[in-house]
């Protein structure tokens, strides 16, 4: 079952200031998402349950949040990975406490 891919604003920005490689690498890895948010390759971000990253090549990070519920994938960020790549992200939702 396919998810409905939307990004956040910061997202966008990220992909469409990313070099051109890379870009085309982000754009077929966010629609691949959109059929499968949980890849083998894929890893829950620590105290949220529902943001995931993704490896872009070694030095960018793929960061998103899942909607079970609504199946959508919401693309949170595409960073270079340092100190601050979670930092600040606009999260679509806030994960409820089970």
């Amino acid at each position: 079952m396919s998810y409905q891919i939307r990004y956040m604003r910061q997202a966008l920005s990220d992909v469409r200031g990313l070099p051109g490689f890379y870009r085309h690498q982000a754009e077929d890895i966010i629609e691949d998402l959109g059929h499968d948010p949980y890849p083998p390759k894929s890893t829950e971000l620590r105290g949220l349950p529902t943001c995931r990253r993704v490896w872009l090549g070694r030095s960018w990070r793929i960061i998103y949040q899942v909607d079970q519920d609504g199946k959508a994938l919401y693309v949170l960020g595409v960073r270079p990975k340092n100190a601050k790549t979670y930092q600040d992200l606009e999260l679509a939702f806030q994960p409820t406490k089970n």
